[in-house]
């Protein structure tokens, strides 16, 4: 039988303990704890989180503008990502006057890349195409109705006075 050494970390935690008695031939390597996280970053300022709203929204206009006629509906929300205050802006339109919605997502398609937007293009489950420009991205999927297109801003970190006062606006 093996003696272990009485500063042996794993005597000191009850599983690893348990097993270093039962099995002293087997070598146990502990890892040291995980670090502590870093201090979470403070909330944005009104200003920057105006400007988000700015950049999506004029992102949704463009490609507005490039499918031609007037959406059926807007939406604009700031969308929460788990627990740590970090908030995306989400701004979707839905166009339901559209005669042929898939070939309206292939001329939209066709006018983000020519602008500049780095594209995916799928068939599955339904016609669609994701894509970013800068920290801005895309979505748009047709439909047999409609077309529906989205653009989503980087992250940005809220506290819920900061997300409140946007919220009031839209």
């Amino acid at each position: 039988m093996t003696q272990t050494p009485s500063g042996d970390p794993a005597l000191r935690d009850p599983l690893f303990g348990e097993l270093r008695r039962r099995h002293p031939d087997v070598t146990l390597v502990l890892l040291a704890p995980p670090a502590l996280p870093e201090a979470a970053p403070s909330p944005a300022p009104v200003t920057e989180v105006r400007a988000f709203e700015q950049r999506v929204r004029r992102a949704l206009d463009d490609l507005v503008g490039t499918v031609g006629v007037e959406p059926g509906a807007t939406t604009t929300l700031w969308w929460r990502q788990g627990a740590s205050g970090v908030h995306r802006f989400v701004a979707r339109a839905v166009f339901t006057d559209l005669p042929t919605p898939v070939r309206s997502l292939g001329a939209t398609y066709d006018e983000l890349e020519d602008a500049g937007w780095r594209l995916r293009a799928s068939s599955r489950p339904r016609p669609r195409f994701e894509g970013e420009r800068g920290l801005l991205s895309v979505r748009a999927v047709a439909y047999p109705t409609a077309l529906q297109v989205q653009v989503t801003s980087e992250p940005l970190v809220l506290d819920a006075d900061t997300l409140a006062e946007p919220a009031a606006r839209s």
